[in-house]
């Protein structure tokens, strides 16, 4: 037919659209669009305004739509539309459809409103021209809804449903699946909204009507199955969605189900249902595999998400080799790529997480050349796996290796990032860290005195970080026996801990123990005393007396002790036979968790005071005391009682009804609390408490701590009731006893409230916590941290019985505080920012809500880890949202970024 002298006759454009065609189901898009081009300039040219050219203006900006060029298809599509009006008509269904395929074009282009208006005016057509309800209209209407659900129009694309609903039911009847869609499509609307209890009958409906039309087992009813379980466990409906879990987990073979199982297996996994979350993944993996095949990239991410979930339930084995699967998958599929230089660089960290450092090792080096490979020398993706394998060599002692690690580190930082930035600083000081660890102390120093400068330019001089690293940097100018010098960078950092992370931080523990140490060495035991009770108060309420932290500051003072023992009468012999320094250094090795050293001085120091003034000697009861808590430590429970017995023996012997005695009784009162002896440990808390109201006096702190004690003994034996009434007891001694408002008065608020949760009395709880609001108010004032602490428990005790509206005032309000006073990127800021998204989210204010989940997600990553739970809810929780808005793909984005960044 070419070889004839009209070569462009229309005839010739019929059969080079049907070639076109073909070309498009053999997948071969750039010969098709060619003869799709060329079909239009045939039929233009011989027709021109006609129907034909109307089809093959169509048929082009379809075919460039699909391959995503949708610049070039949107004016294809305009003219299409331009001749079909006028050859056609408006009401043709060919002139509808490209309505129809503008307003998808542009609805994926983001212009949102445009796509509204075009599918507006389809239906404004459809009105017009249309005599009866026709099925296109319900067309247009679910559309357009779609549309104003990703503009997060939420109201609108509502009341669009319900007319597509009542025109299904008209024209295809109650049971037809098409309305079981449409009822699917608003219930979503709906719980989009918040409104669970208007949505969920309508999840039920459609699924009836699935499950007659369709079967139990198709994919349309799965999905349907998973929005119901979703929005019944959003209710607080457990013992409901339970029982649904097995037929999800038992439907449809299906592609589009595995998402929706994935999604709810997250949902699972976050409430700690371990074991209902794995039966999902492991159906999500059989039906990946099933419909996708066994080595298909969509089969590695399920792998990747049922593996971690066996990670979470110390499944450790088989978790490793769903791992090792997902990597011959990947590395299969995509060959050296950055993804599969990720994909090995998780399978490493498992292994190094397991203690596997030889296997891990070669994986890290490899994940690192592959990134290489792939992306350059100068990739910040590298810098992560880096610092890890860094950490995996310094572990193996290979310390040489990793400083040259962390130089690498620091050369693609310095190179790809620009102007510093903090995460440089983290490299500093961990290179400072292996320089220290291989006793190149000035170098260390000098690395130090770089990381300390930034911190201090990026950070500011009262920063966290800029006390972490003038700590370190005390440490090694200490360790070059420059003590005159490490003193004030010391002090400086515990300065800044105090300030910033508060008196009772664990970190200000560890700088308060570092100083005590210094000046212990220097012998300024007299100022090295109240720093070592400091440190092992906060020690112990954080840590406990096995913490690894603990047993280093014990190796470290064992050096002290044994430096201090080989002096002679001008160090050692003056000061260790004395009792008081026997003591402390007894207080400070047991706050350390050195039991046995710390007994072994104890009885040393009592030998001593016996031996002196006599056993009655007041002094000698407060170390009994001593012993008898470090004998409680030891789990030596039957030996410390007696002990405590003698103390208070001792001190009531010798100063008969005394503040001391009271407190003696209280200690033993606590001690026996502890052994379990709660109806002895009742009685002497009674009787301390007497003789405290007696000499001390009511309004006295330690009468007020018997107080509390009392009631959370009586809270712990679940007679909540009589608790409740001691701390409304106390309240009332305060109100009187110490007049203006008090901070005590606070604490015991706290406690009431804490009380009434117990018992279940929410209403009771939140008018205490206001009471608790207003007291701290007026006594730190309405913009202090204690403050904002007080407005997010009364929040959260809102939230939890509805009142969503009350609470997020008040969560604002906090969050407001924390970021002026700790500043809008600390870890704290993130819990609020957390709360208050939720109580947006259960509200339906998904627009509000989804920035707030954005900026935690943000700081929780970069404070944290990308796989830290709370990162990793934070990241879920988003996701859901997303899915809600009718972004599926921006969920599915996040959804697959926690696949692959878990395990890192």
């Amino acid at each position: 037919m070419e070889a004839a002298r009209d070569l462009e006759y229309p005839s010739t454009a019929i059969l080079l659209d049907s070639l076109a065609e073909l070309l498009v189901a053999q997948d071969r898009p750039a010969e098709a669009e060619a003869l799709f081009r060329r079909t239009l300039n045939i039929v233009e040219t011989a027709q021109g305004a006609h129907v034909d050219t109307a089809t093959a203006l169509a048929a082009l900006a379809s075919h460039l739509h699909t391959q995503g060029k949708l610049a070039e298809a949107e004016p294809m599509y305009r003219r299409a539309l331009a001749i079909e009006k006028l050859t056609r008509g408006p009401t043709d269904f060919q002139t509808l459809t490209t309505f129809h395929k503008l307003g998808a074009l542009l609805k994926s282009q983001g212009r949102l409103a445009a796509a509204a208006q075009m599918y507006l005016q389809s239906l404004a057509i459809e009105k017009t021209a249309l005599v009866r309800p026709h099925p296109w209209t319900a067309t247009s209407l679910n559309s357009l809804a779609e549309t104003l659900i990703a503009a997060g129009k939420l109201a609108g694309a509502e009341r669009v449903y319900h007319r597509a609903v009542a025109l299904d039911e008209a024209l295809l009847g109650e049971q037809h699946p098409s309305t079981a869609t449409t009822l699917h499509s608003l219930a979503i609307s709906l719980q989009a909204q918040g409104k669970l209890a208007e949505a969920e009958p309508l999840y039920r409906r459609a699924l009836a009507i699935e499950e007659v039309a369709l079967g139990p087992n198709h994919a349309c009813t799965a999905t349907v199955l998973a929005s119901l379980v979703t929005v019944l466990h959003m209710q607080g409906k457990l013992a409901e969605a339970e029982p649904l879990y097995g037929a999800l987990a038992l439907g449809a073979e299906n592609p589009s189900t595995a998402p929706m199982l994935a999604t709810l297996g997250d949902f699972l996994h976050e409430q700690g249902k371990l074991v209902e979350a794995e039966l999902l993944y492991r159906r999500v993996v059989m039906i990946t595999e099933s419909t996708q095949g066994l080595n298909h990239p969509a089969t590695a991410t399920a792998l990747d998400s049922l593996a971690e979930i066996l990670v979470a339930q110390d499944k450790q084995a088989e978790a490793e080799l769903l791992f090792r699967r997902e990597l011959a998958i990947v590395e299969t599929a995509l060959g050296a790529d950055a993804h599969t230089a990720t994909v090995v660089a998780r399978l490493a960290t498992h292994l190094h997480v397991q203690g596997k450092l030889a296997e891990a090792e070669p994986l890290y080096r490899r994940s690192l050349a592959l990134d290489h490979s792939a992306l350059g020398h100068t990739s910040l993706s590298m810098v992560t796996t880096l610092h890890r394998f860094a950490e995996l060599l310094k572990a193996r002692g290979k310390l040489l290796q990793a400083e040259q690690v962390y130089v690498r580190s620091l050369s693609i930082e310095q190179a790809a990032l620009g102007p510093p930035l903090p995460w440089t600083a983290t490299t500093l000081n961990n290179l400072a860290e292996v320089l220290t660890a291989q006793g190149k102390l000035s170098e260390a120093e000098g690395v130090y005195h770089r990381a300390l400068a930034l911190d201090e330019s990026l950070l500011g001089a009262w920063h966290a970080s800029t006390a972490t690293t003038l700590h370190r940097y005390a440490d090694v100018v200490q360790a070059q026996g420059r003590l005159a010098e490490a003193e004030p960078l010391y002090r400086r950092s515990l300065a800044i801990e105090e300030a910033v992370l508060g008196p009772d931080h664990i970190s200000t523990a560890t700088v308060l123990a570092s100083l005590a140490r210094l000046l212990l060495i220097q012998r300024k035991i007299p100022e090295a005393r109240p720093l070592f009770s400091r440190a092992l108060v906060i020690q112990e309420a954080a840590l406990g007396p096995e913490h690894p932290a603990t047993a280093t500051t014990r190796h470290n003072v064992h050096g002290v002790l044994k430096t201090a023992r080989s002096q002679s009468d001008t160090f050692g012999s003056a000061i260790l036979l004395s009792a008081p320094t026997l003591v402390t250094l007894g207080e400070f090795l047991q706050g350390q968790g050195d039991s046995a050293e710390a007994e072994l001085l104890y009885r040393r120091a009592l030998a001593l005071m016996r031996a002196g003034p006599g056993p009655e000697y007041p002094s000698t009861s407060a170390l009994l005391d001593s012993l008898a808590e470090l004998l409680i430590a030891q789990g030596r429970l039957a030996e410390a009682e007696p002990v405590l017995r003698s103390a208070l023996a001792v001190v009531e012997t010798t100063l008969g009804p005394h503040a001391e005695t009271a407190t003696a009784i209280a200690t033993l009162a606590s001690n026996l609390h502890i052994l379990g002896k709660l109806a002895e440990a009742e009685l002497m808390y009674r009787r301390a408490l007497a003789m405290e109201t007696v000499v001390i006096g009511p309004k006295d702190l330690p009468t007020l701590t018997t107080f509390h004690k009392l009631a959370t003994l009586l809270a712990f034996q679940g007679r909540l009731a009589p608790a409740a009434r001691m701390f409304s007891h106390s309240l009332a001694i305060e109100q009187i006893a110490l007049g203006p408002p008090h901070p005590w008065t606070a604490t015991t608020l706290n406690c009431l409230a804490e009380t009434l949760i117990a018992e279940g009395k929410l209403p009771e709880a939140e008018q205490v916590y206001r009471r608790a609001l207003a007291l701290d108010e007026a006594l730190l004032g309405a913009n202090q941290y204690s403050t904002a602490t007080t407005l997010h428990r009364l929040a959260v005790i809102l939230d939890r019985q509805g009142k969503h509206a009350e609470a997020e005032p008040l969560c604002r309000r906090a969050l407001a505080i924390d970021t002026a006073a700790l500043g809008a990127n600390h870890a704290c800021t993130t819990i609020l920012l957390t709360s208050l998204a939720n109580i947006l989210h259960v509200q339906g204010k998904l627009a509000e809500a989804a920035p707030l989940y954005r900026r935690a997600l943000v700081m929780q990553e970069a404070a944290f880890g990308l796989g830290n739970p709370e990162t990793m809810k934070t990241r879920r929780n988003l996701a859901r949202l997303l899915t809600v808005q009718g972004l599926p793909a921006d969920a599915g984005r996040l959804h697959q970024f926690k696949q692959i960044s878990t395990s890192l």
